[in-house]
């Protein structure tokens, strides 16, 4: 609970700014999934990993964890019900006000825990604007990059969407999962597809790619562990630096 910007009073937030408190932004995306995992899953993935990090540093550093922003930009999901999707500007907009916000009141550093691919180039945008307004204590962490080590150590395919290393972290995070309907699609684009954003609808008529149906558990907490191993090691550094 203590790590929860949302469930403290004022007066606790500004305890902690005295402690150098550093800010996670979880950031993800509501999408489809595939038929068995829920539409919350980038951005439940992203908020629960900001958790097992702030827990893993909380002797060392003070963490603070913000509400999770749910929306990203998922219109290549769009055929799917369920999927929200934000314009680009609109989610650049939200985030970047929120990161003055939090600045504003005295954070010391803020990173952004990235759940969804489909945020990547505008979170890097994010950053170009922050450096040009004189921040440099505003960082971006993919999860899945802080996690490519376990990933590859446990799963016979690469990331995609909903797949083998997506199914076996929700897993080993308690998220809801239909394992009986986990079913994929390996996808081998066109030559056209890999130069442009295709709709998912023309990978996949299941949403899900990969290999969903080999998840398990075990393998998902390999790789939670990789990623929060990797997170915890930047934060470290930054920290150190600063």
């Amino acid at each position: 609970m203590e790590h929860l910007l949302a469930k403290m009073s004022w007066p606790e937030v500004k305890s902690a700014l005295e402690r150098g408190t550093v800010a996670l932004l979880p950031v993800g995306s509501t999408e489809q999934h595939g038929p068995h995992l829920p539409v919350d899953n980038d951005h439940y993935t992203s908020y629960e990993l900001s958790m097992l990090v702030a827990q893993q540093l909380e002797e060392r550093f003070s963490i603070v964890v913000c509400p999770v922003v749910p929306f990203g930009i998922s219109p290549h999901h769009m055929d799917f019900p369920g999927t929200v999707s934000l314009r680009t500007q609109t989610f650049i907009d939200v985030v970047e006000d929120s990161i003055h916000s939090l600045l504003h009141h005295g954070f010391k550093h803020v990173v952004i825990i990235n759940g969804h691919g489909g945020n990547v180039s505008a979170l890097g945008t994010v950053l170009i604007d922050m450096e040009r307004e004189g921040f440099d204590n505003v960082f971006v962490v993919n999860w899945w990059e802080m996690a490519e080590g376990g990933i590859k150590e446990t799963c016979r395919l690469p990331i995609s969407h909903a797949c083998e290393a997506e199914t076996s972290i929700a897993l080993a995070l308690d998220q809801r999962v239909l394992m009986e309907r986990a079913r994929g699609v390996i996808v081998n684009e066109t030559p056209a597809q890999k130069h442009r954003f295709p709709r998912i609808i023309e990978l996949t008529d299941t949403g899900a790619m990969g290999e969903p149906e080999k998840a398990t558990r075990e393998k998902g907490e390999r790789i939670v562990e990789a990623g929060v191993k990797g997170i915890c090691e930047f934060l470290e550094q930054v920290l150190k630096e600063s």
